[in-house]
């Protein structure tokens, strides 16, 4: 389908026509006598000059404009059999084909219709177009629904298709279109697609309630508030809601059995969802773990009494570093949700070198995560190395206070000597301090070293017995003998 503004054009080059056979009403009927017959398919190029036409503040004088065109063109104007086509295709007929045939339909009705239609084509197209300028112009809107209100206009074969462009103007418009009309789902369906709350409108009772509602809170899932909780689709609306936007969540009863479903769908469309959620439920740690996972931030709404808080905490700290501002700073496992944290965490933060330090303290091994350039980086190493031997590893070995560090290192856990430089000036200061505290430290001393016979000494003094106890690594604890000598 080719296109012109908001104008559908057909691909091809020309449009086919209702049958117009026997067509010649009022005044135009002389005119008929030297008019070409219109042919069964439009040129394509008058076509889509109607449709412009029709979609113009005034598409009477627009027409009438076209019809100067060429001559062809204007005795189609002249017979209105021009007039007619454009009626016909543009819906203006409702569900009849021609003039003709809404004359015949109005005649034979017994209900006395208060309206008659036009004689003519021409007349015809001018009434719908005064009625479409009124719907789609800058008539206010208050005049639109008088418009549609009223009863006399509500019989025109005319009226749905101005009342789908009222509704898709004003979707509050949808309020006047009568409910019994057998378009109203149609008309009703383009009301909730431009505003969802249009929905307030929709008789609960219709057989095609539940279709236009699905429509209303996929455009806006809080529409989901004018849905009848007690339907039986209420459940499959609710998904469509929830998953549009997550404030539908507050709209849907906690005490549905398929509640715990929607508010898993609703915290995976948007953490910000568990706001709404009870936290008593059974299945809440369920439904937070899912809402951290999407969104870190929502920790802020979980109680951190739960016993599942530093499982859930870990995982919204993975997900977006600043939550652990959430986490309480006395638990005992805030290092070990910190370090992911530390992992995650911008470096600029103003607070990064608390957070930092208070982790170390906790978990050394979170130095790992510390960016060696801060101006913070050797107090924190210092905290880390003294919580844990071995983050010595992660120490620049070119740092002015490498020594200083890595003296605390060796006194915290013997084995940190492996990690110091054999060449460094202080080694043999540090080996000893090692030695001392761990039996196996003197495996970590090259033997070429001027000193390594002394250092044996002092290792056969302090540790006579040939058997030690190895401090605990990450990962396990290691148990043998000791180095022998």
């Amino acid at each position: 389908m080719g296109k012109m503004g908001n104008l559908r054009v057909p691909p091809d080059a020309q449009v086919w026509l209702p049958p117009l056979a026997g067509l010649r009403l009022g005044a135009d009927a002389a005119a008929a006598a030297d008019a070409p017959p219109l042919p069964e398919r439009l040129p394509q190029e008058l076509w889509v000059a109607i449709l412009a036409a029709a979609a113009t503040d005034n598409p009477c004088n627009e027409l009438v404009k076209l019809c100067a065109v060429r001559k062809e063109w204007a005795r189609w104007c002249r017979s209105g059999a021009l007039y007619e086509a454009a009626n016909a295709r543009l819906g203006w007929y409702g569900a009849l084909e021609s003039l003709q045939a809404v004359r015949a339909d109005v005649a034979r009705r017994s209900d006395f219709p208060i309206w008659d239609p036009p004689a003519t084509p021409k007349a015809y197209f001018q009434q719908a177009c005064a009625a479409m300028r009124l719907v789609t112009g800058r008539t206010r809107l208050a005049l639109v629904s008088d418009w549609l209100a009223r009863a006399r206009y509500a019989e025109r074969p005319y009226y749905g298709a101005l009342a789908k462009r009222a509704v898709q103007r004003a979707a509050g418009a949808l309020q006047h279109v009568p409910t019994d009309r057998a378009d109203y789902g149609e008309i009703a369906g383009l009301a909730v697609q431009r505003t969802g709350g249009a929905l307030r409108y929709v008789p609960t009772g219709r057989a095609d309630y539940g279709e236009i509602a699905g429509l209303a809170v996929q455009k806006d899932g809080d529409a989901l508030q004018h849905v009848p909780t007690g339907r039986a689709d209420y459940g499959e609306i609710a998904k469509l809601a929830v998953q549009q936007v997550w404030t539908a969540l507050r709209h849907v009863p906690t005490g549905r059995a398929d509640y715990g479903d929607l508010a898993k769908l609703a915290v995976q469309k948007d953490g910000g969802a568990l706001v709404h959620v009870p936290t008593g439920r059974a299945d809440y740690g369920e439904i937070a773990t899912l809402a951290v996972q999407q969104d870190g931030d929502t920790l802020r709404y979980v109680p951190t009494g739960r016993a599942d808080y530093g499982a859930i905490a870990t995982l919204a700290v993975q997900q977006d570093g600043g939550a652990l501002r959430y986490v309480p700073t006395g638990r005992a496992d805030y290092g070990e949700i910190a370090g992911f944290a530390l992992e995650f965490m911008r470096t600029d933060r103003a607070d990064y070198g608390a957070i930092a330090l208070r982790a170390v303290q906790q978990d050394g091994d979170l130095l790992y995560y510390v960016p060696t350039g801060r101006a913070d980086y050797g107090a924190i190493a210092r905290v880390a190395v003294q919580q844990y031997g071995e983050a010595l590893q992660y120490v620049p070995t070119d740092r002015a206070d490498y020594g200083a560090i890595a003296t605390l290192a060796v006194q915290q856990y013997g084995g940190a000597l492996q990690d110091v430089p054999t060449d460094r000036a202080d080694y043999g200061e540090l080996a000893q301090l090692a030695i001392k505290l761990t039996p196996d430290a003197l495996q970590h001393v090259p033997r070429g070293r001027p000193d390594h016979a002394a250092l044996r000494a002092l290792h056969r003094a302090l540790w006579k017995t040939g058997a030690g106890r190895v401090r605990a690594r990450r990962g396990g604890v290691r148990t043998g003998a000791a180095c022998a000598p």
